[in-house]
């Protein structure tokens, strides 16, 4: 689709208050980073990537990828973070990823990292910690945490709640995953992110001073995963749906983000 429409995404996504987008979990559209370059949307950008580690062959064309994207997008200033994998990716592994990006990104002042670290000796490695729903991690104490993936609940824009036609009373179909409507879809969305806000990096309580970032998943309503073929398209996790059309959880956030 035509570049202005990349942009229009990307406004929106600011008009939300929204600031940070991980691609996944391959490299972004260019014009999509040229956007977030417009609009200050800072990225975590993966290279090539799957649900698992991989070795042998696999590892090095993961690790020509990388190479390939960071210099392709060095130069871009929204991307603040390299993305080693999708899954935690062994000690060895994070340290030639690391390297890669000594290498070929020397001076941009940007991390590598990986999302759901968990070995003590791979987060070692790292320059920054990625995590996925709140799960536990040994890194809080080696550099950034962010949170890469969080809420995957799904609501459509369309049922509004409880007690409007013709969805009185919704309730998931044989295929849906949740039972929220786009008013308890939205409320959820609110809870989850008080979660993370009471556990941010500013907080003076050090028990409760974790991340750096929040993400939660999908931004607008896809095809992507092959999940809800009941409902109105596969994926209904976004703030808004599939042509832009803004979510009750779309203000939601944008109150949430605004301070």
């Amino acid at each position: 689709y035509p570049d202005w429409m990349h942009d229009f995404n990307a406004a929106l996504l600011r008009e939300s208050n929204g600031n940070y987008v991980r691609w996944m979990h391959i490299s972004p559209q260019r014009v999509d980073v040229t956007s977030c370059d417009k609009y200050g949307i800072a990225n975590v950008c993966p290279a090539g990537d799957g649900e698992h580690d991989v070795f042998d062959r696999q590892w090095a064309q993961r690790m020509e990828v990388m190479r390939d994207s960071i210099i392709y997008f060095r130069n871009h200033p929204s991307i603040l973070f390299w993305e080693a994998g999708n899954s935690a990716v062994v000690a060895t592994q994070m340290v030639a990823m690391v390297d890669l990006r000594k290498q070929w990104d020397p001076d941009g002042g940007r991390a590598m990292g990986c999302r759901s670290l968990n070995r003590p000796d791979a987060i070692a490695a790292s320059e920054y910690v990625g995590t996925m729903l709140g799960r536990p991690t040994e890194g809080r104490d080696h550099g950034p945490l962010i949170e890469t993936e969080d809420f995957r609940d799904e609501g459509p824009r369309g049922i509004w709640d409880d007690f409007s036609p013709p969805h009185f009373g919704f309730k998931k179909g044989r295929m849906d995953s949740y039972n929220w409507n786009s008013e308890t879809f939205a409320l959820a969305g609110v809870r989850r992110y008080f979660g993370f806000v009471s556990n941010r990096i500013d907080n003076s309580d050090p028990a409760h001073s974790r991340y750096s970032a929040y993400a939660s998943i999908y931004w607008s309503d896809s095809d992507a995963d092959g999940r809800q073929q009941s409902s109105e398209v596969l994926r209904v996790s976004g703030k808004v749906d599939g042509v832009r059309l803004p979510k009750e959880i779309f203000y939601a956030s944008r109150v949430m983000q605004s301070t």
